[in-house]
């Protein structure tokens, strides 16, 4: 029998020929136990000593769990901001977390599967195992590459089994809980300002007051007050394109603001086609003279100096004097166009038969658009740019005229609105001289136009070439209804920003980053430990109740495992004598030797 030289050589000498008996024969299927030979239960403290350093490890690992989570906890919802560890991000410190609480867990992990492995070796009820599953096990304690491969060769070692999935999970420990906490903007409630326009009254032409003639055929006829800002929205309403609510700034001081649903006083517009009201004027069908019902008055086609009439449009209002109450519509203009399409029914040009069909007023259109004052309930936000978006549109309310003549309405919503007296003139006046005058159009000829404002209607209506059929959607009723609402929305606009308009509160916002933590990520990393805890405790218990040496993953054991009266126990004793000595690994010539050296001890 081979046993440990304690001589004053201090050599690992065994004895060639124990060697040799003990060593399984050639061909023969080796197997290997360890015999029970100490008592089968060990004191608690025994326990604790013995696992002093795997249980250390596991209080580091959850303390570093407890940190991630805690971190993650108090942190969620929070702004980045009251992060304050300097140059250290709070995903780092999670990474760095991680990286202890998986190295600390596996080193336990690992010493467990090494202790099971005497476990497993220890002969009782069960056969004896193969000598290979020693590697097999001692690759498991090495990384998840000989974790893979122990769950394939190993088919009942049940704990040693949670080690190795352990092993091979806990690559994903840091990357999991990294994944659960980042970062996005959140929108916070700021205390800066945030202000927009809207009238509740206007008097426009009480605050700014300048002399002018109003009637571009005539500057004798009529001389009367009007305000120099109402007069630049009419004007840049017919030249402009595309006015929008939009168009009024506003006040934010924060990152973005937004504002509940106001109500405003505004100019609002209703449109029809009324081609079948088209008469001959004084009822004479032989007469060129063309007119709209309900108008008493007229155009002649011929009455011109530069050849046909094709395109005419007027404006007429009623005479609102001020009366106790008003029911319906605040009515200000209505404004007639008729004119003569290039292109017939069948969507063909008329280029031919011009000057005959011209003359038939069947061959004729006519539209009407009217302006009315309304209260539109608007909707605004500000991101870089404002979008302020109509929400509601109401017309018929039952006006009437307060103490100083103007005219008023007062909503289910508690407010007044009033626009003056004088306004509403004015508004009349301006859409008389911007809605009149006509247009004569020849194919192939020069087209002349009398009024300011009507080649940019006529174009609106009847495309860039007033002869040339142009079947596009976007010019007839629909090109009228747009420049007509553009001059509406330009003079709501300029209500909203007058003198007499007010300010709509509204709430700012300010960008902040937060931390954004997603704790369903973490549901892996904590099984993990609840794993890697319930594998440690398991061993531990198993230990104590087993009489197995507390070897755990030690080399050492092996070699002289298969001698008896190796006086081997504990594993401290164990290291102790292998510190003191050395050995050699010799080739006999045959077989290499681990053999005890001649030189002196280690002390």
């Amino acid at each position: 029998m081979a046993t440990i030289d304690r001589s004053s050589q201090g050599g690992f000498q065994p004895d060639n020929k124990e060697i040799q008996n003990n060593l399984p024969k050639p061909g023969a299927y080796s197997t290997y136990g360890v015999v029970q030979t100490q008592k089968s239960h060990r004191s608690f403290s025994q326990v604790i000593k013995e696992w002093k350093w795997e249980l250390s490890t596991w209080v580091l690992g959850t303390l570093a769990v407890a940190a991630i989570v805690a971190l993650l906890v108090y942190f969620r919802k929070r702004p980045v901001d009251e992060w304050d560890v300097h140059k250290v991000q709070l995903s780092t410190a999670v990474a760095a977390f991680s990286q202890v609480a998986s190295a600390a867990l596996l080193h336990s992990v690992s010493e467990c599967i090494g202790q099971l492995k005497w476990s497993w070796l220890k002969l009782g009820k069960r056969r004896s195992v193969r000598a290979i599953d020693v590697d097999y096990f001692d690759d498991a304690t090495r990384g998840p590459k000989g974790s893979l491969a122990f769950l394939w060769r190993i088919p009942r070692a049940h704990l040693a089994y949670i080690g190795a999935i352990i092993t091979l999970l806990m690559l994903g420990f840091s990357s999991f809980t990294q994944q659960a906490v980042t970062t996005e903007l959140r929108n916070i409630r700021s205390s800066e300002k945030a202000q927009i326009g809207r009238a509740v009254q206007y008097f426009g032409s009480l605050s700014f007051q300048v002399w002018g003639f109003l009637s571009n055929s005539n500057p004798q006829e009529e001389e009367n007050y009007y305000d120099l800002p109402m007069i630049s929205a009419l004007q840049s309403g017919m030249i402009e394109d595309f006015k929008s609510p939009s168009n009024v700034t506003g006040l934010c001081e924060g990152d973005f603001c937004t504002w509940d649903e106001y109500t405003t006083i505004a100019m609002c517009t209703s449109f029809e086609e009324i081609t079948t009201s088209l008469y001959h004027f004084d009822n004479d069908t032989s007469n060129l003279a063309f007119s709209v019902r309900p108008l008493d008055y007229g155009f002649s086609v011929e009455n011109s100096g530069f050849g046909l009439i094709s395109f005419w449009m007027t404006s007429t209002h009623e005479n609102l004097t001020p009366v106790d109450s008003l029911e319906g519509f605040l009515n200000i203009s209505d404004v007639y166009l008729l004119y003569y399409p290039p292109c017939d029914d069948q969507g063909n040009s008329r280029f031919e038969e011009w000057s005959t069909d011209l003359k038939d007023l069947k061959n004729w259109q006519a539209y009407k658009a009217t302006f009315n004052v309304c209260l539109q309930t608007l909707n605004s936000t500000y991101n870089s740019s404002m979008q302020t978006k109509i929400i509601e549109t109401r017309k018929d309310f039952e006006w009437h005229t307060n103490s100083t003549g103007n005219f008023c309405t007062s909503p289910a919503d508690d407010e007044t609105y009033c626009i003056g007296t004088k306004d509403v003139e004015q508004f009349q006046l301006q859409f008389k001289s911007m809605f009149n005058g006509s247009g004569s159009f020849w194919p192939g000829g020069d087209n002349y136009y009398s009024g300011r404002w009507v080649p940019i209607v006529a174009l609106d209506v009847m495309g860039p070439d007033p002869t040339k059929c142009d079947t596009s959607p976007s010019i007839g009723m629909t090109g009228f209804q747009r420049r007509v609402d553009n001059i509406a929305m330009s003079i709501t606009n300029t209500m909203r920003l007058g003198n007499t308009s007010i300010s709509a509160e509204g709430t700012a916002w300010k960008t902040e980053q937060y931390f954004s933590v997603t704790l369903y990520w973490l549901i892996g990393p904590i099984a993990l430990y609840i794993l890697s805890t319930f594998l440690l405790f398991s061993t531990v218990f198993k230990s104590r109740n087993e009489g197995v040496p507390l070897w755990k993953s030690s080399t050492l054991p092996l070699l002289h495992c298969t001698d008896r009266g190796n006086g081997m126990n504990e594993l401290g004793k164990v290291e102790d004598d292998a510190a003191v000595r050395k050995v050699d690994l010799k080739y006999t010539g045959e077989d290499w030797v681990l053999q005890g050296a001649s030189d002196t001890r280690h002390v």
